[in-house]
């Protein structure tokens, strides 16, 4: 898990341990700095067009901006991959990727009020597709229960309470 902190600007691993009595302790691990006063964050895959690298898409409440940082094999921001992703915001807050449409959703506070929806990105999670042998395997399991119907062998039983 991670977590980042507006007033200090500190971006850090959380680990979650149980303590015994139904709750979680948090602990910190390695801290990074992350300027602007960041209020919402949302990882990218570098996959996704005009996206070299997968980034972490930072809301800047302080800067008025969304920033893009480069992340390494941890999901860890770096620092001097940082640019400017959006700018001219009144307060960026929250970071949400819709799961079905694949937008970037953000609000902003201050002047704008209003909740931002950037398009173009891929789902993060496509929808599974059956592989061709899945497909073979239940046309085959229809086919033969369709068999055993015609040919009585399967009976189909109604029953009315």
């Amino acid at each position: 898990m991670k977590r980042v902190s507006y007033s200090t600007g500190r971006f850090a691993e959380a680990t979650l341990t149980p303590d015994g009595g139904g709750t979680f302790d948090i602990a910190l691990g390695d801290t990074y700095t992350l300027s602007g006063g960041p209020e919402g964050m949302v990882y990218i895959k570098g996959s996704n067009a005009g996206f070299d690298f997968d980034r972490l898409l930072v809301s800047e409440y302080g800067f008025g901006s969304i920033a893009a940082y480069q992340v390494d094999s941890e999901g860890n921001p770096i620092a001097d991959s940082r640019w400017t992703f959006l700018s001219g915001l009144s307060g960026a807050e929250g970071a949400l990727i819709d799961p079905f449409t694949g937008d970037f959703l953000f609000s902003t506070f201050g002047g704008g009020n209003q909740v931002v929806a950037i398009s173009g990105f891929q789902p993060p999670i496509p929808p599974p597709v059956p592989e061709p042998a899945s497909w073979a395997m239940m046309i085959v399991g229809f086919g033969l229960a369709g068999a055993d119907l015609r040919h009585g062998r399967l009976r189909t039983r109604t029953r009315f309470a």
